[in-house]
């Protein structure tokens, strides 16, 4: 039974949707069954499923009908109309939950049955709504051309086609397209999805002719997505972006939660892609704009930071060295992390912040202490004991510590690439432990021999202890 999609769809519901359901599935007008709200009520009563026996499907049927033998198909049936009854309550919510949308459906109602005179009064509340909510991305064209299509279906009726009309529905109809061309086109970009040989994007060189030839600077969601997608591009790309960290300064509250976040995305890519061409300047860059997604809570969904978020604006402060400002960071945000790998994650980094000082006592500490459920977490985490171990000289420690991390990396053939990465490093500090700190000869050797082998995590430490020990 916990593959049942009912199930996993009532696993996320909150309290407060599981108040609105009940008297969503009571409602005759919604449904009419009695075994379906018995249905609801046990599982609402078994919520969140802490024991999986109450699932079962037996168990379940014996509970809603007491006196009849057992089912399978009766059971499956009650399952299915309360799962419809489900998925039409959330689409009901979601419709609910922007007045803008549930208006712009009582407006084509009304058209539909030709209530003139109530449409035409329902059709400017919907306009209002439209240019009170402080919004200006693509939705906000689509629901103006939205109306303005239903305007222009009365005028069809009445024979009437007003010039207005026929633009208003034409003009917000090409910006929600453009927009939503350079946006897709920019997030292909950002995420390098574009297959070399993949066919051109749809009108893309002719929305981008327009837009160059023509100023859009007063709409934020062709503005901002222009600049986006020029900086992914242009060869000089600075300008742009530099434009396009203005618009997101100024425009921000323009755009609604998960796209501003997707915008930010957008940008921290292009100087992730920055700094790895060289251009090492774009890490003061990148660490600002993390430092201003934070104070706009850009980065919290439903109360959640990613952990992976969480990691890389810890690692773009430690590039720059702001050590204060990453362990303050780390505290104060560790209760954001998803409560299962919270206690996990927040060691792993703050042990990087106690390595990179370097107070290698502190960040061994919790190295040795910690059990990654992430097996990339767990081999970055021995390569970094590997070192403190060889820094400290506990050379009978980093042997045993070698031999387990080899074995490791053994049992976890999932690591893919960074297998062979960390079986090179593991390979070369067993070489440089067993190298006499005077034998020039045999250092040497050991240098050409890691400098000729691409595959090699640590490399530069690697490097670093042949010359010293040289």
């Amino acid at each position: 039974m916990h593959q049942s999609r009912l199930v996993e769809v009532f696993q996320y519901l909150d309290k407060r949707d599981l108040r609105h359901l009940e008297k969503f599935v009571a409602s005759p007008y919604f449904n009419q069954r009695q075994d379906v709200i018995d249905l609801f009520h046990y599982l609402r009563k078994q919520h969140p499923f802490p024991r999986p026996k109450t699932l079962e499907r037996r168990v379940i049927f014996a509970a809603l009908f007491p006196d009849q033998d057992y089912d399978e198909k009766q059971l499956g049936y009650t399952f299915s109309f309360l799962f419809k009854t489900v998925k039409a309550f959330l689409a009901y919510e979601e419709m609910r939950d922007n007045p803008v949308v549930e208006q712009t459906h009582l407006c084509r109602a009304l058209r539909k049955r030709g209530i003139k005179r109530v449409f035409e009064g329902e059709l400017k509340v919907a306009k209002k709504l439209v240019d009170n909510q402080p919004l200006r991305n693509a939705d906000y064209h689509f629901f103006h051309y939205q109306l303005a299509l239903e305007q222009y279906s009365v005028n069809s009726i009445a024979s009437r086609h007003p010039d207005e009309v026929f633009t208003e529905m034409t003009d917000h109809f090409g910006h929600y397209f453009i927009a939503n061309r350079l946006r897709l086109s920019s997030a292909a970009l950002s995420q390098q999805t574009v297959a070399p040989n993949a066919r051109p994007e749809l009108l893309l060189d002719e929305v981008l002719q327009h837009t160059q030839t023509n100023d859009y600077s007063h709409i934020p969601a062709i503005s901002i997505y222009y600049h986006t997608y020029k900086a992914l591009t242009e060869t000089d790309s600075t300008p742009y972006f530099q434009q396009l960290r203005q618009l997101v300064q100024t425009q921000q509250h323009r755009f609604a939660e998960q796209e501003i976040r997707d915008i930010y995305v957008l940008a921290i890519n292009y100087c992730i892609r920055q700094i790895n061409a060289g251009q090492d300047q774009f890490l003061t860059t990148l660490f600002e704009i993390y430092k201003e997604g934070l104070a706009n809570a850009v980065f919290i969904t439903n109360g959640v930071m990613s952990r992976f978020t969480y990691k890389n604006i810890a690692m773009a402060g430690l590039g720059l060295k702001e050590y204060q400002w990453v362990e303050d960071f780390l505290f104060r945000y560790q209760d954001r992390i998803e409560k299962k790998y919270r206690e996990s994650t927040f060691n792993y980094n703050l042990a990087i912040l106690y390595y990179r000082q370097p107070d290698y006592h502190k960040a061994m500490k919790l190295l040795q202490q910690a059990d990654f459920d992430d097996p990339l977490l767990n081999v970055n985490a021995r390569r970094m004991l590997l070192t403190i171990y060889y820094s400290e000289q506990a050379y009978d420690a980093l042997q045993s510590h070698l031999d387990s991390f080899k074995n490791y990396i053994y049992r976890h053939p999932e690591l893919g690439y960074h297998r062979t990465l960390n079986l090179n490093l593991i390979r070369f500090t067993k070489k440089l432990l067993h190298t006499q700190r005077y034998d020039t000869a045999g250092l040497a050797k050991l240098r050409q021999e890691i400098e000729a082998t691409q595959e090699v995590a640590e490399k530069p430490w690697l490097l670093e202890q042949v010359r010293g020990d040289g």
